[in-house]
């Protein structure tokens, strides 16, 4: 069931913290809480798509390691630290 936009802004206004919980609102204007709840704080969107572990400039920096050791320059432990620690 959708609200008027009227009635949800007086539900908003009659919504003060430390003063008037959501369920007193339910109450008072026959809103459920959680409708209330969920059109006071929007919904946070996440991007699609993985998770990022390294910035842009990491993950550049570790191609450029894998490149080394494709063509044979050996790269061990504390050269990645060297590199990394720079």
């Amino acid at each position: 069931m959708d609200y008027s936009s009227e009635i949800l802004e007086d539900c908003f206004n009659f919504i003060t913290p430390g003063e008037c919980a959501l369920k007193e609102a339910e109450v008072v204007f026959d809103i459920p809480k959680r409708k209330v709840y969920s059109k006071r704080k929007p919904i946070r969107i996440r991007k699609p798509g993985n998770i990022l572990f390294f910035s842009n400039e990491e993950e550049k920096t570790s191609q450029r390691v894998a490149q080394f050791s494709d063509f044979g320059i050996p790269v061990d432990s504390i050269d990645i630290k060297m590199i990394i620690n720079v």
